[in-house]
């Protein structure tokens, strides 16, 4: 014994010779029996050939030291704790795409194609077109995945509402017209689509002034938001052409069927070039909205699923998470605040939280302002995870991209993204 408190002598040599080898485990336990037991600190004298002492009470000097190696410990262990909870978080925000993943599977299963990127809106021929509290934006591909996200009671609320989607379900009309605890339910039922890194509750907006939330087309867009974004894109980059809501799509997906009216950013029919992304609006007879049906199936993934993208982690800048406060159209700070509006309808700029360019980079974190976010190619992907974003590829696998790969048209990552440009181009 090397002391008077039971302490094994051989303890006391291990901690003096081990040095610099020693576990970090027997460390602690070392500095706890320091801390326990006073007859211990006779135990320290004796190991460094000091004379064994009995005290009753720490001096002054001893106990500052004690409380130093203490902090350097909590210094050297935080990192590590942080890094394994990031770990945690970024594992469960893997584990929400690949949930995406098996529901656009079953969905293409259950209805024969793949999920629509929105029931969409014909601009000239909408039976609601007139009527503000019907027309735009309709269901969206968050929420028609829902039944095989495990959410099959929200989208039958939904749906019972609007009559089998035909009607708007972002805009104020909608919203306004559910009681709170129906709103609340709303919100709680996009925790999917979340990522524990950036949040772990959606918001849910609710609100009637002019400033609360997003003023678009047919009112404004209310409800909860998401971390996630479909691939979307054209063969060439055109401003914001990139969003697809329309939905008349011709055999060709040429420019020559884009809306040409003045509500959203498909102004000039000139530009934009083929739609080229894994996701299209739906289809649905004249005049007849809760018709629909996928446009398309897996075959529309000509180079393999396992080389496909198609949802990642969207870029919102910090300073916006929770805000969606301005005009789409006023400014473009108001655009650059689109990011986190409500997920389950889309049409025009109010599609602009559901989906991101394939032709769009990737920012480096968050706290990175791109002020025009939405124009090609600036960064519109990522900003969650240190060095990476996450994207679902077409067979249900989850792949963790670098930001540093190449972005813009005719790049790695567009390739990725585009369903028919001949280069099978695997996942890095």
């Amino acid at each position: 014994m090397c002391g008077g408190g039971g302490v094994n002598f051989i303890d006391c040599a291990k901690i003096k010779n081990k040095g610099n080898g020693t576990i970090l485990s027997h460390i602690v336990l070392f500095f706890a029996r320091v801390i326990t037991s006073v007859s211990v600190l006779s135990c320290v004298f004796a190991c460094f050939g000091k004379k064994s002492l009995i005290r009753r009470a720490f001096t002054l000097v001893e106990l500052l030291v004690v409380i130093a190696i203490i902090g350097v410990l909590i210094a050297l262990l935080l990192p590590a704790v942080q890094a394994a909870r990031e770990a945690a978080r970024r594992m469960q925000c893997s584990n929400n795409l690949k949930q995406i993943g098996l529901a656009v599977h079953n969905f293409h299963d259950s209805r024969q194609g793949l999920v629509p990127e929105s029931i969409g809106s014909h601009p000239n021929n909408d039976p609601f077109k007139d009527d503000e509290s019907k027309w735009r934006p309709r269901a969206s591909f968050w929420l028609l995945i829902m039944p095989y996200m495990e959410r099959q009671s929200t989208y039958d609320f939904v749906s019972g509402k609007t009559e089998n989607l035909q009607w708007a379900i972002s805009n104020k009309y909608f919203w306004n017209a559910l009681t709170l605890e129906e709103q609340n339910q709303m919100a709680a039922s996009t925790s999917c689509y979340l990522c524990p890194t950036r949040r772990s509750k959606a918001k849910g907006y609710v609100g009637k002034t002019s400033n609360d939330p997003l003023t678009i087309c047919g009112g404004k867009t209310f409800g909860p938001q998401g971390d996630y974004a479909i691939v979307v894109g054209r063969s060439s980059t055109a401003w914001a052409n990139w969003v697809t809501d329309q939905q008349i799509v011709d055999s060709t997906d040429s420019s020559s069927s884009w809306y040409t009216g003045s509500c959203g950013p498909n102004g000039d029919p000139s530009k934009g070039g083929a739609l080229v992304g894994p996701f299209r609006v739906a289809s649905w007879a004249s005049n007849s909205p809760s018709s629909w049906e996928p446009r398309d199936s897996f075959s529309r993934l000509q180079d393999g699923t396992s080389n496909q993208l198609l949802v990642g982690e969207k870029y919102i800048y910090t300073d916006d998470i929770d805000q969606c406060d301005y005009s789409a159209t006023s400014n473009s700070d108001g655009r650059r605040k689109t990011g986190d509006c409500a997920i389950l309808g889309g049409a025009s700029w109010s599609a602009l939280p559901n989906e991101r360019s394939l032709n769009g980079g990737i920012a480096q974190s968050s706290a990175e302002k791109v002020q025009n976010w939405y124009q090609e190619p600036n960064k519109q992907w990522g900003g969650i995870h240190p060095g990476v974003c996450l994207f679902l590829a077409g067979d249900g696998s989850v792949h963790s991209i670098s930001i540093t790969i190449p972005t813009g048209v005719n790049s790695l990552f567009s390739r990725l993204g585009n369903v028919r440009d001949g280069n099978a181009v695997s996942i890095p």
